[in-house]
C-alpha cells in the first residue's frame, strides 16, 4: 500500500513540474512578447489573431474523430477492428489536411489580406498551414 501511495506521489509531482514548467515558459516570454523591440503591438495583435484562428480551425477540422476514436476504440464489440479504425481515421486525418494545405498554401497572400487587410502576413498563414 506504501508503494502504491510513493507511485501516485511521484507520478503526480512529474506532472505537476510539467505543468508548472509550461507556465514558467510562459512567464520567462512576457518581456519578449510584450517589448515593442520584438514585437510591435500590431504583431502582437496579429500573433493573437493567428491563434484564434488556429484554435477555430483545429476545432473544426479535427471533425471529432479524435473523440470518435477514444469512444469506439474501447467498445467491446469492436475490439476485433481496433487497428482498423486507428489506421482509417490517421489515413483519413493525413489525407484531408494534405488536401486543404494544396488548397489553401497558394492562395495565402489572398487569406492574409483577408484577414490583415495586407499581405505581409502571408508567410506567416503559410507556416500556420505548415503546423
Amino acid at each position: 500500500m506504501l508503494k502504491n501511495i510513493r507511485s501516485a506521489v511521484r507520478n503526480s509531482l512529474i506532472y505537476g513540474l510539467g505543468n508548472l514548467s509550461v507556465k514558467l515558459v510562459g512567464l520567462i516570454l512576457i518581456p519578449i512578447y510584450t517589448d515593442p523591440k520584438y514585437l510591435s503591438i500590431n504583431d502582437y495583435g496579429v500573433l493573437g489573431v493567428v491563434e484564434a484562428t488556429s484554435q477555430v480551425i483545429i476545432a473544426i477540422l479535427g471533425l471529432a474523430l479524435a473523440q470518435a476514436l477514444t469512444r469506439w476504440y474501447w467498445d467491446q464489440s469492436f475490439s476485433d477492428k481496433q487497428k482498423s479504425m486507428f489506421f482509417t481515421l490517421l489515413t483519413f486525418l493525413l489525407g484531408f489536411s494534405f488536401f486543404l494545405f494544396i488548397c489553401f498554401y497558394p492562395f495565402s497572400g489572398q487569406l492574409s489580406i483577408l484577414l490583415f487587410e495586407k499581405a505581409d502576413f502571408s508567410r506567416l498563414l503559410r507556416l500556420l498551414m505548415d503546423s
